[in-house]
C-alpha cells in the first residue's frame, strides 16, 4: 500500500533517560567534549532521532501514515461533489436551466439577500455566480491533486532504507576521533560477533537514541554502521559538517 511521504525535517533531545552524554563518554574511556564538540554530536544524534520520529517512529502507528489511496479517493469525493454544485448553481447565470435548479437558486438567492453582508437578490446572484465560478477552480484543482499523487513512484517492499542512522553514524565517527580509534568493526572468529573500540562506542552512544530506534542485536548495529558508513564516506565527514551556533 502506497504512502505519501512527509516533507520538512525533523529535530530532537537526546534520550538521556537512562545514561547522559557525559556518562557515556566516561563509561568509554574517552576524555570529556568540548563545547563545540558536543554541540555536534548532540545535533547530530537530534536529527537522527528526529528523522527516524518523522518516518518510522510515531509515523508507523495506526493511521498516522498518509494512503495515497485514501487521499485520492477523499480529493474524487470533493471535486465530484464542487462539480455537481457548479452545475445546479449554473442556474444563477443566464440560459437554459432545469426548473428544479432554478427553483433551488431562487431559494438560495431569497436566503442570502436576507444576510447583510449580501443585502439583495440581484447581489445574491451574483454571489452565487461567482461563487459557482470558484467552485469550478477548486474541484479543477482537486482532480489535478488526485492525478498528481498517482504520478508518486511506487515505494518498494521491505524495510525502510534507515537514512536516519547516517547522523548518529557521524556522531559515533567524530567522538571516535576525537580519541584516536579509527571507525572499523571486526568479526570474532570464535564468536562471530562485531566487536572494535569503533563498535563499543556506537553501542554505548546508541542508549542516547529512544529504544524502539536501537538495533535489534549487535550484528544488526553492525550492519547499520557499515551501510551508513558506506553512504556518508566517513573519512573527513565529521570535519565537514559543523554543529549549529
Amino acid at each position: 500500500m502506497a504512502h505519501l511521504p512527509r516533507s520538512g525535517a525533523s529535530f530532537a533531545s537526546l534520550y538521556e533517560y537512562e545514561i547522559t552524554l557525559q556518562d557515556v563518554m566516561s563509561s568509554l574511556g574517552f576524555r570529556p567534549l568540548s563545547k563545540e564538540d558536543e554541540a555536534f554530536v548532540r545535533c547530530a544524534m537530534g536529527r537522527a532521532i528526529g528523522e527516524w520520529a518523522r518516518s518510522e517512529g510515531d509515523y508507523k502507528a495506526s493511521g498516522a501514515k498518509l494512503n495515497i489511496k485514501d487521499l485520492q479517493q477523499s480529493l474524487a469525493g470533493v471535486a465530484t461533489r464542487l462539480d455537481n454544485v457548479n452545475k445546479m448553481v449554473a442556474a444563477a447565470e443566464e440560459g437554459l436551466h432545469h426548473i428544479h435548479d432554478i427553483e433551488v437558486v431562487g431559494q438560495i438567492s431569497s436566503a442570502l439577500s436576507k444576510n447583510p453582508e449580501v443585502g439583495s437578490a440581484e447581489e445574491a446572484h451574483k454571489f452565487l455566480a461567482d461563487f459557482r465560478s470558484r467552485a469550478g477552480t477548486v474541484a479543477h484543482g482537486a482532480w489535478l491533486a488526485n492525478w498528481l499523487l498517482s504520478t508518486f513512484p511506487k515505494q518498494p517492499h521491505g524495510r525502510v532504507r534507515q537514512d536516519w542512522h547516517d547522523d548518529f553514524t557521524c556522531a559515533v565517527v567524530r567522538v571516535c576521533e576525537l580519541n584516536n580509534v579509527p571507525p572499523k568493526i571486526v568479526t570474532d572468529r570464535v564468536t562471530r560477533e562485531p566487536k572494535s573500540r569503533f563498535f563499543e562506542a556506537a553501542m554505548a552512544l546508541e542508549r542516547l537514541l529512544h529504544p524502539w530506534m536501537r538495533a535489534p542485536s549487535p550484528p544488526a548495529l553492525a550492519q547499520r554502521l557499515e551501510r551508513s558508513k558506506k553512504r556518508i564516506e566517513v573519512r573527513g565527514v565529521a570535519d565537514r559538517q559543523k554543529p549549529p551556533r
